[in-house]
């Protein structure tokens, strides 16, 4: 971070000048240098306690500086939040705030199949924001990754609610994803076809040679939220079912 002042202008007052830390890597170029400074500008009202307690009326200020590398000559912002003020109003306390210009990412994964397989669920997310970033090749990866953790974490779940065998358990992590597939779900034919189609089209996600050229990663994630649903609602039913049992 390069310390330095900075003109900051508030909603409801002029211009200030604060001493700030700025940061020094471009998120363009992605290289270190002494970036060029501009205004800093901020939508909320001059929030603070003065030297004899009054309160003075806003919000928690948050403001940006305008930056400028100076080696790609690309703009960016740095992004702040005051915390901490002295009697005059002075911003003795900031922190700054990380700027992604991706979007969050929304999954639509029941809560109930993160809780069964967090792994999934957190694999899944990163091969999201992989595809937003423009990283095709990794998107598809990752998504045949997420895939084998949600096959393998509810077979471990449903291995568990009949008998708890730890040799059971230990033995779904050590085997490949098509042997999960083809001795875990007899119970459930049409898991063991979505399973067993995903995890084909995954597989051509990591081959040179696509079997199914047919389908994408766009198809595998299709049928991953189908899965990530039908798993949903059959842990749903294996709970209510429990509860009738042992009542």
């Amino acid at each position: 971070m390069l310390i330095t002042d900075a003109k900051i202008e508030f909603s409801d007052q002029p211009a200030i000048i604060q001493h700030v830390s700025i940061p020094e890597k471009c998120p363009h170029c992605g290289k270190n240098m002494s970036p060029r400074i501009y205004s800093g500008f901020s939508e909320d009202s001059y929030d603070y306690w003065d030297k004899n307690h009054n309160h003075h009326n806003g919000t928690k200020q948050k403001f940006c500086i305008v930056l400028q590398c100076v080696l790609c000559n690309s703009f960016y912002l740095g992004n702040f939040k005051a915390d901490q003020f002295d009697s005059y109003g002075k911003i003795l306390n900031y922190g700054y705030i990380e700027v992604s210009y991706i979007p969050p990412i929304s999954n639509d994964i029941p809560e109930n199949v993160s809780e069964i397989s967090e792994r999934f669920s957190g694999i899944y997310n990163q091969s999201l924001k992989a595809k937003e970033y423009g990283l095709t090749e990794i998107y598809g990866m990752g998504l045949r990754k997420s895939l084998e953790f949600l096959v393998k974490d509810f077979a471990i779940y449903l291995s568990k609610l009949n008998s708890d065998d730890s040799a059971k358990i230990d033995s779904i992590k050590a085997q490949s994803l098509g042997q999960v597939i083809s001795s875990n779900f007899r119970e459930f034919s049409n898991f063991s076809k979505l399973f067993q189609s995903a995890s084909w089209i995954g597989n051509d996600e990591t081959h040179y040679v696509r079997k199914h050229p047919e389908k994408d990663a766009e198809f595998l994630n299709s049928l991953i939220k189908v899965l990530a649903n039908n798993v949903s609602n059959t842990v749903i039913e294996q709970e209510a079912m429990k509860l009738v049992d042992d009542n």
